[in-house]
């Protein structure tokens, strides 16, 4: 074994060592990229879910109020029109002989002007 074989495989050494460390340089650049990629996703996600979380606490609130049975009665009486027992329905019934106003109706509008003096009017103004 002579000098020359000595050094070309002392260059090979320090050739791979190099190597590998580039290698692994770039795989802890390509793994810090992702990190970051990741945090932003989780950021993002965290973000929804406490949104989630808000319409939730939100919907369990109006449910709480709708099937409360104050606004259940509240709503049967008034715009469901029904009647509990011992309530005493009164109808209204019109005066016999009346006759209802005459539905108005509207009187069509006349558009004298043509499709050229509008775009003049438009394009030159008045």
């Amino acid at each position: 074994m002579g000098i020359g074989s000595l050094f070309k495989s002392r260059q090979l050494g320090i050739f791979l060592i190099i190597s590998v460390i580039v290698a692994l340089v770039m795989n802890f650049n390509a793994r810090l990229g992702d990190m970051a990629r990741l945090q932003t996703r989780k950021a993002t996600v965290a973000a929804q879910a406490t949104g989630i979380m808000v319409t939730q606490e939100v919907l369990k609130t109006q449910e709480a109020f709708a099937t409360s049975p104050a606004v259940v009665a509240t709503y049967a009486h008034g715009e469901a029109h029904m009647a509990m027992p011992g309530d005493h329905v009164v109808i209204v019934l019109p005066v016999p002989g009346a006759t209802p106003p005459p539905t108005p109706i509207p009187t069509p509008v006349v558009n004298d002007h043509n499709a050229w003096d509008i775009w003049m009017s438009f394009i030159f103004g008045n």
